[in-house]
């Protein structure tokens, strides 16, 4: 009988073992390149599957499709969030409340609203009018909704989310747009 050293053997397999995960590793990466790389997470860009709270992404396609004409009603798309209205005995327009479970109040104290990453939190009110906001709906390019324990990384009012609204740059906009809608009550 021929001796065979068994040990060269057991390292070649080895060898050709770890080869195959490797591979195997990468084509799983590969799987996720559809997914939109996120900025809202740790304020770091990452792949959404890699983020450490839960986030839901609207692009651009997916609110013109929904016919939303103001940011509140875009994120009703979002799961946890609704939103209502909020009359006074003036007879005032009534307000946009935009809550998150149910837990809110008028000014939505407890979210934090972002334009491009920068605050647009109102002291004086101390939370959010949505009809105020400074962005018209056709100049967003997606809006980023975050959640969970690691919200702390955006201040002081981020008990419930963080809504980072992200908007189209100037050099993607260039030309002439023209949109006009006719009807009645707002519609």
């Amino acid at each position: 009988m021929p001796n065979i050293d068994y040990r060269f053997i057991n390292y070649l397999l080895g060898f050709a073992l770890s080869l195959s995960s490797i591979s195997a590793y990468a084509s799983d990466d590969e799987l996720f390149f559809d997914m939109p790389i996120v900025l809202s997470a740790n304020r770091l860009e990452q792949p959404i599957a890699d983020a450490a709270v839960s986030i839901s992404v609207i692009d651009s396609e997916t609110i013109e499709a929904s016919g939303a004409r103001t940011i509140p009603e875009v994120l009703r798309l979002i799961p946890g969030i609704q939103v209502g209205f909020s009359g006074n005995q003036f007879g005032d327009e009534p307000k946009y409340v935009v809550t998150y479970h149910g837990h809110s109040d008028q000014y939505s104290k407890q979210m934090q609203v972002l334009i491009d990453g920068r605050s647009i939190y109102e002291p004086l009110l101390g939370g959010i009018l949505w009809k105020t906001i400074p962005v018209n709906i056709d100049d967003i390019e997606r809006i980023e909704v975050s959640r969970g324990p690691n919200l702390a990384t955006y201040g002081s009012n981020t008990f419930q989310a963080a809504i980072n609204i992200i908007t189209r740059t100037a050099a993607e906009d260039q030309g002439s747009y023209v949109r006009t809608n006719i009807g009645n009550h707002d519609i």
